[in-house]
């Protein structure tokens, strides 16, 4: 019997629009390393500034133990060595967004919570974050909050069985 499901199911599953030009990859990568390299932990800086602008969201992160902030820095690690391959990130973007949807972090926190990301990035690198680094930066945002997003409310088809 044939099968119902499209033979490019793997289109559905990880979008293939989901990447950064050449020159926003350097761009993204000089930033995660200059942030690595930094002596101000990302983690602890993000936590101080969410607070200050959105309590609510801030405690939502620390429920559990801190599980999702744990996660979300897990998820800043491993994007900084695949910023060429984001595709290959979708479904970890995807499950982080159901898990922040469980924890009641809604779409409009998406907007909160990349304000406090790109203003701890500034602070982090200082004189070396550039124009350049925020646009790279925005796009990615956009491309990983977006599946993230979107996880909460669409129902993915899975890929077919081997």
């Amino acid at each position: 019997m044939k099968s119902m499901l499209s033979d490019n199911i793997l289109r559905f599953t990880v979008p293939d629009y989901l990447s950064l030009s050449s020159c926003q990859q350097i761009l993204i990568q000089r930033l995660f390393d200059a942030v690595e390299a930094s002596d101000k932990p990302l983690a602890a800086m993000f936590h101080e500034r969410l607070s200050e602008i959105d309590d609510r969201l801030d405690r939502l992160l620390f429920e559990d133990e801190g599980c999702l902030l744990r996660e979300s820095m897990v998820i800043v690690r491993t994007l900084s060595r695949n910023v060429d391959r984001l595709h290959k990130m979708v479904p970890i973007f995807r499950a982080f967004g159901r898990a922040c949807d469980a924890q009641g972090i809604g779409r409009s926190d998406y907007e909160k919570i990349a304000l406090v990301l790109f203003r701890t990035m500034r602070e982090c690198l200082g004189s070396e974050f550039s124009a350049e680094m925020d646009a790279a930066l925005t796009a990615l945002y956009d491309q990983s909050s977006r599946e993230m997003k979107d996880a909460a409310y669409v129902t993915y088809p899975l890929p077919p069985p081997r």
